[in-house]
Parts: structure tokens; sequence; C-alpha cells
């Protein structure tokens, strides 16, 4: 019998999310950060994440939001900002349980360094960025479940609903990764069983 397949975000799981850099830059160019990410989700999000533009590309359009900044000083800043959180530390021990894979919405510029510790204790990586598409669309879910053991019972904690009720559509379970951390604990329970429902219901 195969090992259940542990699937895992990167943002607000293993690593934070990129909420620094997007304040930090809103700051230095004079706008709320709710403003800055309104402009991000309409001009550049969707491309980023699916790699419809280089980084260079996300890294001038940042510069040209703050134009005191650049592509250099810009992209420092982003990789200072994702940080491991404490799940990191627990793979190594979390790979003797469970077979490891990635499922991100990221680019993998940044997430290569940060991963590169890690990454041995893996069975596949799927970057958005790499595949050309992102969560929650339900060809990034076709592709990670392609390099999954067939009949294999798959769980993947991700920390945005939506994301997780794509995946229990595809029928995986899921596990919301909360903010205080609670879910790390109820990853070594291994008997347990997570929801295949919508994490709203």
């Amino acid at each position: 019998m195969s090992k259940t397949q542990l699937v895992l975000d990167v943002g607000g799981v293993l690593g934070t999310n990129l909420t620094r850099f997007w304040h930090e830059l809103a700051a230095s160019a004079s706008l709320s950060y709710e403003d800055l990410r309104r402009l991000y989700k309409q001009e550049l999000r969707d491309k980023c994440w699916t790699g419809e533009i280089s980084e260079p590309d996300f890294f001038t359009w940042a510069c040209s939001i703050q134009s005191s900044m650049n592509e250099s000083q810009a992209r420092s800043l982003m990789l200072s900002c994702l940080q491991p959180l404490p799940a990191y530390k627990l793979v190594p021990d979390w790979s003797k349980i469970y077979d490891l894979h990635i499922l991100s919405n990221h680019r993998s510029e940044w997430l290569a360094p940060f991963l590169a510790p890690i990454l041995p204790y893996f069975q596949t990586v799927t970057i958005s960025s790499e595949i050309g598409c992102a969560k929650p669309s339900p060809d990034i879910f076709k592709h990670a479940a392609s390099v999954l053991p067939k009949g294999a019972t798959v769980l993947f904690v991700d920390d945005t609903e939506h994301n997780l009720t794509a995946a229990a559509d595809h029928g995986w379970q899921i596990l919301l990764a909360d903010s205080e951390g609670h879910w790390i604990h109820q990853i070594a329970a291994t008997n347990q069983r997570f929801p295949l429902t919508s994490p709203n219901e």
C-alpha cells in the first residue's frame, strides 16, 4: 500500500507570503497597500504566476511603481521576504511518513534558493510559472495529479480556501493552513481522515 501523498503549498505553508514586499513597495511609492494590490491584480498577477511574463518584467513593473528602487534592489527585497515557517523544519520528519510534493502559485526563480535545502525530500515540484496555469485552475491540479501514484490518497495543504475547494473538487483530501499553525499538529495524525468537502461547508 502506497503512502499518503502530502501536497504542500509554499506561501503560508512552508514559507511566508510576500506581504512584506507589497507593504514596503507601497510605502515607498506613497500608495496604500490595498491600492497597490488592486493595481497588481488588475495589471500583472495572473501573467506573473503563470509565467506569461518574465521575472525581469515583474521587477520592471514594480520599479515603475517606485522609481527610486532599481530592479536589483526590488529582487533582493523580494527574496528577503520569503522566510521559512515552522513547517519548513519538519519536512525531513514528514518525509518518513508521507511522499511529499509541492504545488504552488509562485515563480520558480524565487522558490529555487528557498527550497534548495529541503528539495531532496520532495518527490515532485509543481510551480505555476513553469506549468503555465495557476490555482485554482483545474488544469494545474490535473498536472499535479498526473505525477502522483494512481489510486493513492492525496492530502493537500494550502492557506487559501478557494484553492482547497478546487482540490476537493479534484477528489483530494484538504487541510487549511491556519495562520496560527495549528494545522501542523494534524499532519502527524496519519490515521486521521480529512474532509473531501469545500472548506466553506
